[in-house]
């Protein structure tokens, strides 16, 4: 018997699209397919299903699938079934909670909870062959699937077979990483996380003997962030039809880590760096930036801001000059600087037909250190979930990858700064990184109290100084592109409070 995984990147509610990837797997006569949970019609579909249409679009595109495909007896897991099932002499038998296990949506119940529940012992003792999973897991840094279903095969002793999506939409990317696991719970065959791919499942019933290949390897968490990553840019690009992307080049880590994505992820033909010198910028500002997109072979343009910026300047000194600013900190014209490289960036799409990505990283997206409409101009900000202090963890892998100093050390070096004002730092109004970083760590992935939160080492005012910050930055957070999700806890996903909450 042969049963096929067939790691699958669906467009959403792109049917004729979908089916035509799943022919060119290449399905060998007679296999059982297993494909990612809603394959046909792709994930997420909350909001398309809703579309007039859909479910008979769906079964029309199911009925194409079936009858144009070569395969003698396919067993696709469909969109509106989609429950684990198990393979008893040859035939795919949906485990649908009369006998076995209860209905699971995706499947991911067994992903995501405890591998000794106590209904696995009707699938040990049952006579099914196999357990199969098809799901459309999302990818996170530590997501432990392959621990949770090596234990789970050991607690069947039976082989499992899993079938996950890959690929990225919008901020969501995927996890891929099918595998097959033998009743010792030992990874027999397992794909690449971030592309597309087939296992071939050969079976011998005679002699339970079971052989599966390929074997891809897992690479470290650092390379996985950044696969991840150039996957939401190059999923994004090419499910929306358009192909070149623009990036603000500031001469800082963010900027030079998403022009470095973006050039991997669509070719350097495809990315357009802008450098918008202030009248505060340092000179390696932009000798860093311009060294950066010659090693990555990224045209770029130098758009001194200078002219707008007073222009700006004295257009409303007479009218702002006679309104009293609230309080000292009066940012007016910092804020008018990140306005105006939004407004260049967003006028360079529009010439070039292209997509702007966004720079922010979790860490100043959390303190809203940043400018709307300004510097959260986009379509998508690759490192939204990447703290800052990771963010230089990332990059150096990128250059361990490519073998050089692609990002230049001296970015790797300098002081974090938005260069708004004559030798400020983000350190002017942030606490260190490392610091910063650790309390949201607390707040975010552990989900501790913001009100209460205590950590050895950390002033209990500086706690006190980034909650604030993180609740009252709600407003901005709403209106930023997507931001890729890695983590487990991504702001405006696993953190979404109403701007107006007195939660803490």
């Amino acid at each position: 018997m042969i049963i096929c995984i067939a790691q699958h990147d669906p467009i959403p509610g792109n049917y004729a699209y979908n089916i035509e990837r799943l022919k060119e797997f290449g399905i060998p006569d007679g296999a059982v397919v297993l494909t990612p949970f809603a394959s046909l019609c792709g994930l997420p579909n909350e909001e398309i299903s809703t579309v007039k249409g859909f479910e008979g679009r769906l079964d029309a595109a199911f009925g194409s699938f079936a009858e144009t495909s070569d395969s003698k007896a396919i067993y696709i897991v469909q969109d509106s079934h989609e429950e684990p099932f198990a393979v008893t002499d040859g035939k795919a038998v949906p485990l649908n909670g009369t006998e076995t296990l209860p209905f699971m949506e995706d499947a991911t119940f067994i992903l995501s909870y405890d591998p000794e529940l106590d209904y696995l012992d009707s699938v040990a003792d049952d006579d099914s062959d196999f357990v199969c999973i098809c799901s459309a897991l999302p990818f996170t840094e530590k997501s432990g699937h392959e621990a949770r279903l090596s234990a789970l095969a050991r607690r069947v002793g039976k082989p499992v077979l899993f079938a996950n999506q890959c690929g990225a939409v919008d901020g969501i990317v995927y996890a891929g990483g099918s595998a097959v696991f033998s009743p010792e719970g030992e990874v027999l065959a397992r794909l690449d996380g971030f592309s597309p791919g087939l296992i071939t499942v050969t079976v011998d019933f005679a002699s339970s003997s079971i052989e599966a290949e390929p074997f891809a390897a897992v690479p470290d968490a650092d390379e996985a962030l950044l696969r991840a990553a150039e996957t939401a840019i190059r999923d994004y690009a090419s499910k929306t039809g358009l192909k070149k992307a623009i990036v603000g080049v500031s001469g800082g880590m963010d900027s030079a880590l998403v022009l470095a994505l973006a050039a991997d992820a669509l070719g350097a033909e495809n990315v357009f760096g802008v450098l918008m010198p202030s009248p505060f910028s340092s000179d390696h500002s932009v000798t860093d930036s311009q060294k950066l997109c010659g090693n990555l072979s990224v045209a770029h343009q130098v758009v001194p801001i200078t002219p707008m910026y007073e222009a700006f300047r004295g257009g409303l000194a007479p009218f702002l000059d006679q309104l009293q600013a609230p309080g000292n900190d009066d940012l007016t014209f910092d804020n008018i600087q990140a306005r105006i490289r939004g407004v260049i960036l967003m006028s360079y799409a529009n010439r070039l037909g292209a997509f702007v990505l966004g720079t922010g990283n979790k860490s100043e997206n959390a303190m809203g250190y940043c400018t709307l409409y300004g510097d959260t101009v986009g379509s998508l900000e690759p490192l939204a979930d990447i703290y800052k202090s990771r963010v230089y963890a990332v990059a150096r892998k990128f250059n361990e990858l490519h073998g050089s100093e692609i990002i230049p050390e001296n970015i790797f070096t300098k002081a974090p700064s938005a260069e708004l004002r004559p030798n400020q730092t983000d350190q002017d109004t942030l606490p260190p990184y490392d610091v910063l970083d650790t309390i949201l760590e607390h707040i975010l992935e552990k989900g501790e109290d913001p009100a209460s939160l205590s950590i050895d080492g950390i002033p209990d005012e500086t706690i006190r100084l980034v909650s604030r910050k993180l609740k009252i930055s709600e407003f901005k957070r709403k209106q930023c592109a997507p931001g890729v999700q890695l983590t487990g806890a991504p702001l405006g996903i696993a953190w979404s409070v109403p701007v107006c909450s007195k939660a803490f």
